[in-house]
């Protein structure tokens, strides 16, 4: 069976197809779907209840994940235990490498997402995130520490 429907590129692109598409199913980011004003579903979650895609919803699947089991590189894993955890929730990963050649430009890296993660609540509201659980924020600096310059030297903070 040949497969049909119609391609779009990025969030923006799928949302505004489905937009203006009668009947059309698509998967876009939230803050997406919230700006398109596209209706949503209640999915089953593993608790056996129906939730709907909302942020507080997002943030109980991410607090009931186990972040300390994450390999680089993977997702939340999902359908995640809790009576409001949203089924599909993902994350947003950053890659650094441990060594690296530039100190300065990974310092600058790791401080933009310092501030982002501890002083960025306004900009994640906007776009409708959740918040990281309390504990993965507080072990970003001692995670940041362990990348160092070509010889050894940690570069945080």
């Amino acid at each position: 069976m040949r497969g049909f429907g119609t391609g779009a590129a990025g969030n923006e692109g799928v949302a505004s197809v489905v937009q203006r598409t009668r009947f059309a199913i698509g998967y876009v980011e939230y803050y997406f779907a919230r700006l398109h004003r596209l209706s949503d579903v209640a999915l089953r979650n593993r608790s056996g209840r129906f939730v709907r895609a909302r942020p507080d919803n997002f943030a109980a699947a991410a607090a009931a994940s186990d972040w300390q089991d994450l390999a680089a590189a993977q997702q939340l894993p999902p359908d995640a235990p809790g009576e409001s955890s949203w089924p599909i929730t993902g994350a947003s990963f950053i890659l650094v490498p441990q060594v690296t050649q530039d100190a300065d430009r990974a310092r600058a890296v790791l401080r933009f997402f310092d501030r982002a993660a501890h002083r960025g609540a306004q900009v994640r509201d906007q776009l409708d995130y959740a918040p990281l659980p309390q504990p993965v924020s507080d072990g970003l600096p001692r995670l940041w520490q362990t990348v160092h310059d070509g010889v050894d030297r940690p570069i945080w903070p």
